[in-house]
């Protein structure tokens, strides 16, 4: 655990030295160990709990500090960190994992351990294997940091990895690509898993002489046999090709006696079809069409887009279609509208549904996950290669859909398998996850599967500010720091003081990518949070730099676009006072006033919901903001030393095509200045452009050797593009969220990519970048994953 030392105030530079040796002295001092000498004070709080740990006398403290130092020696001042490291029994792990939580304090892996001894956190779940590592062996390279939460959360659902080797199925006849071999395997398990082949019920005589059914996941048993269910998940890792599986899927139909494939009994009111359904996120309905033209003989596999104005007409064409593709937002709309009569998704019982990026649905609750699970289907599936966002009860969301009897009852799954897992050891819920899973569930990691795909080499380039950035990034510092400092002593718990303090933040964040520009960003401004529509419009630009630019309703994402699907200008984003962020159709489901219980103080009566265009929440310069679409014709700012060493990147491999990658367009405006600058062509994606100009931009990129770079930000490149014409990838600054990185990071290095890749992380030395690669509440994150029981919390929260 780690605590701050009041010292003098000084300005915040974030350069670490090595630790040093130091011990606690009466009235909350802290001293040197090497002379005494007293280097600050701990605040009341941190002294006390440091003083129960330390009264117990089966525990140990190693107390170090670090100094971090300005680069002015005129002004050179030490801020200091006190690090902890506890030592004890492992019998007193949980209550030291109980006490600390509860007095706001999370641990971490340690570093700098002065003995080497096995090592367990009590916040967070042990190895499921039952061995500690040795302390000495915990640290990585600093390359192996920057996805640390990402592959902690892989290695989580590694233990739940498909291991059964499957047989390879024949590629149908109406696919014109050849699967992969994980692909034939999966063809089987679709197959297997929809003519209702499962092993969580087996029968059994009972001692009494009677057919009884036992759940092989808890040994119970029951008198009568359970609802048969058909489907399951594909969570195969990103970049394996999991829309073309499910394709296959379809396509085999065709090789089936189709006047059989529905055979059941179905509701009497709905027409049988024997169609496929697919839902999806706006953003990835072209990318279907183009995948089902890509890998489907001509005419072989027919489908209907039924979004917006292309609805069922009374002559039915979901009948005559193979595949009918929608939105998830259509299908909500759809349900809480039920007098769309014959025109609804809802009026026809489905040969299968789909439902792709299926993890929207993971909180249960919400009106999303209630419309999917009232669709009637003969078999359902769920597509997602990250069916984790929060915790394990996420799956309770995807198991409610798929009717997983007798896991679509909460009460069940909590008591089955949540309850347990809360509980230390965690073994048994582990081997009960782990059978469900097995049935249920297929998911191959590439490092598993015999996809060759090509090497991939990451990297971290950092960047000294030059000594003009340097002054500036001081210059936003300080009043940051003050800033912080006042609201850490003013804190009441009031979101709007929240999210202040990562605006504050964010103005640094900028300053890395910008340098001596953004002090001309609007960005860095200081202007009062709550001021009319503007202040919101910088909040909600907060919030989403945080990558929660979600529907707090329906969880779906919300475009940081200006434009509709037709290309006119949208009103897309809707708030309340409370800073809660709506889409347009959530909005209206909810007569424009957020639910119940609002969380403003002191409000009596609904809050209502105002309209905010979601171009509004795009962080930009105010240079880039004016009606001029292209910033090289306007005053250029001098580019920055990050930007310049991505110019360098890129212009020393000519040969090769670059994305680069950043949450901020207006570093991206930079960057795209750079590039004109040195006559290098590009092309750009970002929430600007219209869906349907997307494709051609990037059939631009991928077929005009001319074209070398392509500009995407985040939230258009985390979903739905295939950018594997490039070889290299460039990220220009750490999310918040890493995830978010590996998620755009696979667009490149994925099948079909046939060439090295290189990706690349810049991060300035001496700057809050170099602290957000090393999140410490990353840990937390792992336990919440693990421990949390609330579907509906938020990663990003725990990630601040």
């Amino acid at each position: 655990m780690g605590v701050p030392v009041t010292t003098p105030p000084g300005t915040l530079a974030l350069h670490n030295s090595a630790p040093e040796p130091a011990f606690l002295g009466p009235n909350n001092t802290i001293h040197r160990r090497v002379d005494g000498s007293n280097i600050g004070t701990l605040e009341d709080h941190a002294s006390e709990v440091l003083a129960k740990l330390a009264a117990d006398g089966q525990i140990e403290l190693q107390l170090d500090y670090t100094t971090e130092e300005s680069g002015k020696a005129r002004r050179k001042t030490a801020v200091y960190f006190l690090r902890v490291i506890l030592y004890g029994p492992e019998t007193l792990a949980d209550d030291v994992g109980d006490f600390t939580t509860k007095c706001g304090y999370y641990l971490q892996d340690p570093s700098g351990c002065a003995r080497n001894v096995p090592y367990l956190n009590p916040q967070r779940l042990s190895s499921l294997d039952g061995c500690l590592p040795m302390t000495f062996d915990l640290h990585q390279e600093q390359h192996h940091r920057i996805d640390k939460f990402t592959r902690a959360a892989d290695d989580i659902l590694a233990n739940f990895e498909t291991t059964e080797v499957l047989v390879q199925a024949e590629t149908p006849c109406a696919l014109r690509t050849k699967l992969q071999v994980h692909q034939k395997q999966a063809l089987t398990f679709f197959k297997r898993r929809e003519l209702g082949w499962s092993r969580i019920w087996t029968p059994k005589t009972s001692a009494l002489g009677t057919q009884v059914f036992v759940n092989t996941v808890t040994d119970q048993e029951q008198a009568g046999p359970p609802p048969i269910w058909k489907g399951g998940i594909l969570a195969d890792e990103m970049g394996l090709g999991k829309t073309l599986s499910i394709i296959a899927l379809v396509a085999s139909d065709k090789d089936l006696d189709t006047e059989n494939v529905c055979s059941s009994s179905y509701p009497t009111d709905r027409q049988v079809v024997a169609t496929t359904l697919v839902v999806v996120p706006p953003n990835v309905l072209s990318v279907w069409e183009t995948q089902l033209t890509l890998h489907t003989h001509p005419g072989k596999v027919t489908w209907f887009k039924h979004h917006r104005k292309s609805r069922f007409s009374p002559a039915d064409p979901a009948k005559q279609n193979d595949v009918v593709l929608t939105t998830y937002q259509t299908v909500m709309l759809e349900h809480r509208k039920p007098r769309c009569g014959k025109t609804s998704v809802f009026s026809f019982h489905w040969k299968r549904i789909v439902l792709d990026e299926a993890h929207v649905i993971r909180n249960w609750k919400t009106s999303t996950a209630k419309a999917m699970v009232s669709l009637s289907a003969t078999s359902r599936w769920a597509i997602s290669g990250t069916p984790i966002q929060n915790s394990l009860a996420d799956f309770f969301g995807l198991f409610n859909f798929l009717h997983l009897h007798p896991y679509n009852d909460h009460s069940v799954f909590d008591n089955d398998i949540l309850e347990l897992w809360r509980k230390r050891p965690a073994e048994e819920a582990v081997q009960r996850f782990k059978k469900l899973l097995s049935c249920v569930m297929i998911r191959r990691q590439k490092s598993t599967t015999t996809v060759q795909l090509p090497p991939k080499h990451d990297k971290i380039i950092c960047i000294p500010f030059d000594s003009d950035e340097e002054a500036v990034y001081r210059r936003i510092e300080r009043p940051v720091v003050d800033f912080l400092d006042k609201a850490d002593d003013e804190y009441s718990g009031m979101g709007s003081l929240r999210f202040n303090a990562i605006q504050q933040i964010n103005k640094l964040r900028i300053a890395c990518n910008l340098g001596t520009s953004a002090l001309s960003s609007r960005s860095t401004s200081g202007q009062p949070a709550f001021e009319g529509n503007d202040a919101a419009s910088e909040m909600l630009r907060t919030r989403v730099s945080l990558g929660a630019n979600s529907c707090d309703q329906c969880l779906q994402v919300i475009e940081l676009s200006r434009f509709s699907m037709d290309g006119r200008l949208s009103q897309s984003a809707y708030y309340s006072n409370c800073l809660r962020l709506f889409c347009s159709s959530c909005a209206n489901l909810l007569r424009f006033e957020a639910p119940q219980p609002c969380e403003c103080e002191g409000r009596a009566g609904p809050c209502p919901l105002r309209t905010i265009a979601s171009g509004q929440i795009t962080p930009r310069l105010a240079s880039s903001e004016s009606s001029s679409p292209e910033p090289a014709q306007q005053e250029m700012p001098q580019i920055s030393s990050k930007v310049h060493a991505l110019l360098l990147e890129i212009e020393a491999v000519p040969t090769e095509k670059s994305v680069v990658f950043s949450f901020w367009t207006s570093t991206l405006d930079m960057v795209q200045q750079a590039l004109q600058e040195a006559g290098i062509r590009f092309v750009r994606i970002d929430g600007k452009v219209p869906h349907n100009n997307r494709k051609h931009l990037l059939d631009q990129f991928s077929q005009d050797p001319a074209v070398r770079v392509i500009l995407v930000t985040t939230s258009c490149g985390a979903v739905g593009l295939d950018l594997t014409a490039a070889s290299r990838a460039h990220m220009l600054e750490p999310q918040w969220n890493p995830s978010i990185e590996e998620q755009a990071m696979a667009r490149v290095h994925r099948i079909g990519q046939t060439q090295v890749v290189t990706t690349i992380r810049y991060v300035m030395e001496n700057s809050l970048e170099e602290h957000i690669l090393n999140v410490q509440d990353r840990k937390k994150l792992l336990a919440t994953l693990l421990l949390c029981n609330d579907s509906s919390s938020q990663v990003s929260d725990s990630s601040e």
